[in-house]
């Protein structure tokens, strides 16, 4: 597409809407939203067939689950970091590495969870949730799950406190789950409210065409790569202003606003410009105006080449439940299978991508669940596999199976 900068007209945009500010939502933290430092249980771990060397459990903390200890310590101040918002008490649970029975448990109960609330059962999904937190208050995925069943069941305070947990604790992981919040189909309850924005860095991206842009489909397509992305893209409609090309409109003297700007621009073509504007207001701070001119901006998040797909995070559907693949710039991988069943693969190693092929040096445990039981989880270290990986319509095929960029993110 042949794009050249233009910039706004010295008036206000015609077809603008009223300005309105962001609607609130404000609610206490719920007793059920919170995380228990208790003991984890002396149950069995099932079948282990390598293990890590025993850790020292961690000193019980106070129950997190009770009012006083999920109460923000300074949560009247929008500044405060997430350390500040949470109690010492629920900072020192969270913050105490797992024993190896208590992660076991909490993945069996996460497990559990995860497939109740797949079955829209979201009270007993809560209460899985729940007893994987017991077990380990820090684990990241049961905390995104929990806010996320939360926020299902209209608990917006528990919901928002576990995404607040998630700042706290921190990492790769935590931070990407964050993002992928922002186009979470599940928290959408939360968009209005202040610390859900202030948490994902939600700020929503209006898409509009030009009226020399006679494609229907231009918008809808846009909105839906842009939100594979993590970006909260949504229709804007038609732009009455005639542009030279695709252009990215940024409200000024708006902070959220420009970090928004500079987590899409990456997405798009290198072609689209920034033009900074204070005619926008607080209900739409982001304007991406499509233009014509050749080209298709759809490409921006396809893959042309294997090399495309490194440090892409990249999803696939397949008959037992969905796989993430993620090639890492350092030539590390990580690839995770989580099954309908229940059954979890994660592969984690090296990784070469040449001629064609794609081939691993890895670790692969294996985490099946068993009923009424610890599930049974097998290690296997030194393994080595080799797979055909090609290019096709702007996904990575691995075996047959399209790996396709997207968040690698569910409950």
């Amino acid at each position: 597409m042949t794009m050249i900068a233009s910039a706004l007209p010295g008036c206000k945009p015609e077809d603008e809407p009223p300005r309105r500010g962001p609607g609130r939502l404000t609610a206490a933290p719920s007793p059920d939203a919170g995380v228990a430092a208790t003991e984890p249980g002396t149950g069995s771990l099932g079948t282990i067939r390598i293990t890590a060397p025993e850790a020292e459990a961690p000193t019980p903390a106070a129950d997190a689950t009770a009012p006083e200890a999920v109460e923000a310590a300074d949560a009247s101040s929008p500044e405060a970091t997430p350390e500040a918002r949470l109690s010492a008490e629920v900072l020192a649970a969270i913050q105490a590495p797992p024993t190896p029975e208590g992660e076991s448990t909490a993945r069996r109960h996460h497990t559990k969870g995860v497939a109740l609330q797949r079955r829209l059962d979201i009270p007993a999904a809560i209460r899985e949730y729940r007893e994987a937190l017991r077990a380990w208050p820090g684990h990241v995925a049961s905390n995104y799950a929990m806010a996320s069943a939360l926020a299902m069941q209209g608990d917006t305070g528990g919901a928002l406190h576990h995404l607040e947990i998630l700042a706290a604790l921190g990492g790769p992981e935590a931070h990407l789950r964050l993002d992928a919040a922002r186009t979470d189909p599940d928290l959408v309850s939360l968009e209005s409210s202040p610390d859900f924005r202030r948490l994902t860095g939600w700020v929503p991206v209006r898409v509009s065409t030009a009226p020399d842009l006679e494609d229907p489909q231009a918008i809808g397509s846009t909105v839906a790569l842009l939100r594979k992305a993590t970006v909260p893209a949504f229709d804007g409609g038609p732009w009455s202003k005639p542009v030279q090309a695709t252009t990215l409109y940024v409200r000024v003297d708006d902070p959220a606003a420009a970090a928004m700007a500079d987590t899409l621009l990456p997405v798009l073509p290198s072609a689209v410009k920034r033009v900074d504007s204070r005619f926008l207001g607080e209900d739409k701070p982001l304007v991406l105006v499509l233009a014509a001119g050749g080209g298709e901006l759809p490409a921006m998040s396809t893959l042309n080449t294997p090399a495309d797909a490194v440090d892409q995070r990249l999803s696939a559907r397949v008959p037992e439940g969905i796989e993430h693949l993620h090639l890492k710039k350092t030539g590390f991988f990580t690839w995770e299978r989580v099954e309908d069943s229940g059954r979890r693969i994660d592969r984690t190693g090296r990784y070469e991508l040449e001629n064609g092929a794609l081939s691993l040096d890895y670790r692969q445990v294996t985490e099946t669940p068993r009923e009424g039981d610890a599930p049974d989880v097998q290690v296997d270290q030194g393994r080595r596999s080799t797979h055909k990986a090609v290019v096709e319509d702007g996904a990575l095929v691995v075996d047959g199976v399209p790996f396709r960029p997207g968040p690698a993110v569910g409950p």
